[in-house]
């Protein structure tokens, strides 16, 4: 049993990687027979993430330390204002912590996933057993249930920077997929342009590439970039795209994020 347990939670952890930092709450219980089982699921699910390349955990011994000094018990996981704050301090993308009880003779596992970025319940997933042995049997397809609404994390939040030949553009990427972009064109009597727009982001059907558009635009003044994206650090502090400049010709861009 246990080494099928382990086998479904490496898939678990297989299914979640396109969160890239992810924090794994101790799964609580309101029934004492419960007690010595209730972490079962959450530890053996982060030991697991830890051998994933790509996946970064946050250590168990932060998250309890940070859980002790703010009584997150209590606090309230539904919270988004919760979620988001707790979530930010551990770094994370997402959150997933979860509940186990008996009622009426039957084993109720629940999950719950949460977005850091938006602080809101993304997903909550249920299974009812009358037996560990099928409970076993439930988690595979519980698991997939539960992992299938975490979100890729938008990594183009904050402003980032690229020079050109003759250009430097500054990107500020907002919540709800509003940017601004400020164009320096090189001369001394050419004043900055600033325009504002919106901008999206995903996964390229045909050739599976990552997609970024951004439009924006100030009077007669515009932009429009659709182009693949690919980040060039580990850390998602680089990135190149190919964009048109003021002259309408096609060139690669690598913007830097700055440091808030």
């Amino acid at each position: 049993m246990k080494k099928t347990l382990l086998s479904v939670l490496l898939l678990f952890a297989t299914w979640i990687m396109s969160a890239q930092v992810i924090a794994v709450c101790t799964f609580d219980s309101d029934t004492f027979c419960l007690e010595d089982k209730k972490a079962v699921m959450s530890d053996l699910l982060t030991d697991e993430l830890v051998h994933i390349n790509g996946i970064t955990v946050v250590e168990r011994e932060k998250i309890n330390s940070l859980l002790k000094e703010i009584d997150f018990q209590n606090s309230g996981y539904t919270d988004p204002n919760t979620v988001k704050e707790q979530g930010k301090m551990l770094n994370a993308d997402c959150m997933i912590y979860g509940n186990t009880t008996y009622i009426n003779c039957e084993l109720i596992v629940t999950a719950r996933m949460a977005s850091v970025e938006s602080g809101q319940i993304l997903y909550t997933a249920r299974m009812k057993c009358r037996t560990w042995s099928e409970f076993y049997d439930k988690l595979p397809k519980f698991a997939q249930e539960c992992v299938n609404k975490i979100p890729s994390p938008n990594r183009f939040l904050g402003t980032w920077t690229a020079d050109t030949d003759d250009t430097s553009y500054e990107i500020t990427f907002g919540d709800k997929k509003k940017c601004t972009v400020v164009i320096n064109e090189s001369g001394d009597d050419i004043a900055p342009q600033t325009l504002s727009g919106t901008y999206s982001y995903g996964k390229d059907s045909y050739s599976g590439g990552l997609l970024l558009k951004v439009n924006a635009k100030s009077g007669s003044n515009k932009i429009a970039w659709s182009s693949f994206c690919t980040f060039t650090t580990d850390d998602y502090s680089s990135f190149n795209i190919q964009i048109k400049n003021s002259a309408g010709k096609a060139v690669r861009a690598s913007f830097v994020k700055i440091e808030e």
